[in-house]
């Protein structure tokens, strides 16, 4: 009797994996053989595999697909104008986090969790849950300004993504014996070290532009990380909060004492240039910005383990590490009339195959099996020591720490402008005070 129970389960098993590998084997491609599709895509190294490999997709499917590559700029007010006019003129388009908040309430954008559901339109071995969890619950939201991401709909699917690292020149470390910083005011003492002893190096470089983009690498990381947030959950202004004020008082002294001069105004290229030039010791910044500068025309620190990565900095006795994400997805436009069909492209685009394949060009490819190759593994272990270590922890402590709502930029951009001021000399109280009060909703 028991043999038989045995034969029997094993009987089950082999066909369910056969009705697995046949129903993947079956899985239509050409369902929507003809149909033309138009893409908007960014200029970025995220979606140029994308784009390049486009003519595997058409051969695939017998889909036509017709990709706009814009620079930034021009593809924000593109994306905005079309989708605002519900223009059908574009089908799939590139979205950032921030963007969902946006458009996903005016109804712009198409949730995706049903076609993600449906096993006529999804290949069974598209396995949707192997994108890291982080990466698909921050590009899940209800709709609500306040409600943190990972409720409600799947707004995006992620194609590339960043997480805020501290990013350190080692050899320097080295040669001054000094500790990999763990909060933030040891940032500031291996800074002063460096400084004092290399006075042709910057101790510590970090974007300074006018724009919310200067919050989002390390104002916002290290501010979570000292017990503060941006916005409490009735949208209200928190940066004065006693943990605001520690935070801001740490990090304004870090930077009037030890950041670049010129400050103002730098982008995440300068401090890409001042990383590749081998003139600065550290800084926050999305984790890729490092390897960046170790693979850059000229670099000065190219020499594998001058750079390395840590977690991000934490308060004095802290032990929270958390990190900014940043992530480039796809998304659909709700207006399209080939939503099935840009399925399969989205889909397509983002399976493991094509994350694979462009894992070292993307550097952080968002699936957990990309992680798990070893080939990929051994690369980026000789080119970028520790990056593997501080990215495994980090997964595991990063989110969209912004609080969701449509008016991000626009207040989070004045939380950087009060950032200016208090680095230029303003009273950091003082300023948090008027800051809150500016932003506080009647």
């Amino acid at each position: 009797m028991k043999k038989h129970i045995l034969w029997l389960i094993v009987l089950i098993i082999s066909v369910s994996f056969v009705t697995v590998m046949v129903s993947a084997a079956e899985f239509d491609w050409r369902k929507f053989e003809g149909t033309k599709l138009n893409i908007l895509m960014c200029k970025h190294p995220y979606s140029e595999g994308v784009v390049s490999a486009i003519p595997e997709f058409e051969k695939l499917t017998g889909i036509t697909v017709n990709a706009e590559s814009l620079s930034e700029d021009e593809f924000f007010d593109k994306s905005m104008i079309m989708l605002s006019a519900h223009s059908k003129d574009v089908d799939v388009l590139m979205t950032g986090v921030m963007q969902i908040w946006t458009f996903s309430p005016a109804g712009y954008i198409e949730p995706l969790e049903e076609y993600i559901a449906d096993p006529a339109l999804t290949n069974s071995d598209y396995d949707f849950e192997d994108i890291f969890l982080s990466l698909r619950e921050s590009t899940r939201w209800n709709l609500i300004d306040g409600s943190p991401v990972g409720q409600g709909s799947q707004w995006a699917i992620p194609l590339g993504f960043e997480v805020m690292s501290l990013i350190y020149r080692a050899d320097l470390f080295e040669k001054y014996n000094i500790k990999v910083p763990n909060t933030l005011p040891e940032v500031y003492e291996a800074a002063k070290i460096i400084s004092e002893n290399e006075p042709d190096i910057i101790g510590f470089t970090h974007r300074g532009l006018r724009s919310w983009n200067l919050c989002h690498t390390g104002p916002i990381s290290i501010l979570t990380n000292y017990g503060g947030t941006d916005f409490d959950e009735n949208l209200q202004p928190a940066m004065g909060s006693p943990e605001g004020i520690a935070f801001h008082k740490d990090f304004i002294k870090l930077l009037q004492d030890y950041g670049p001069a010129g400050w103002v105004g730098y982008e995440w290229y300068n401090v890409l240039a001042d990383l590749a030039a081998g003139k600065a010791a550290m800084t926050v910044d999305a984790d890729i910005l490092g390897s960046f500068a170790v693979n850059a025309e000229g670099t000065a620190v190219g020499e594998p383990g001058m750079l390395k990565w840590a977690p991000v900095p934490t308060k004095p006795g802290g032990d929270k590490h958390m990190a900014n994400l940043w992530i480039w997805n796809i998304s659909m436009n709700a207006a399209s009339n080939n939503k099935e069909a840009a399925w399969y492209f989205m889909q397509w685009a983002t399976g493991k195959e094509n994350d694979l394949k462009n894992a070292t060009a993307r550097m952080n490819p968002v699936r957990e099996s990309s992680w798990n190759n070893k080939e990929f593994l051994a690369e980026v272990r000789v080119k970028f020591p520790t990056y593997i270590e501080t990215f495994m922890y980090s997964i595991n402590n990063c989110s969209v720490l912004f609080t969701p709502q449509a008016r991000m930029v626009e207040r989070n951009t004045a939380w950087a402008v009060a950032i200016q001021e208090m680095v230029g000399g303003a009273d950091i109280e003082q300023k948090l005070e008027k800051l809150v009060k500016d932003l506080t909703l009647k």
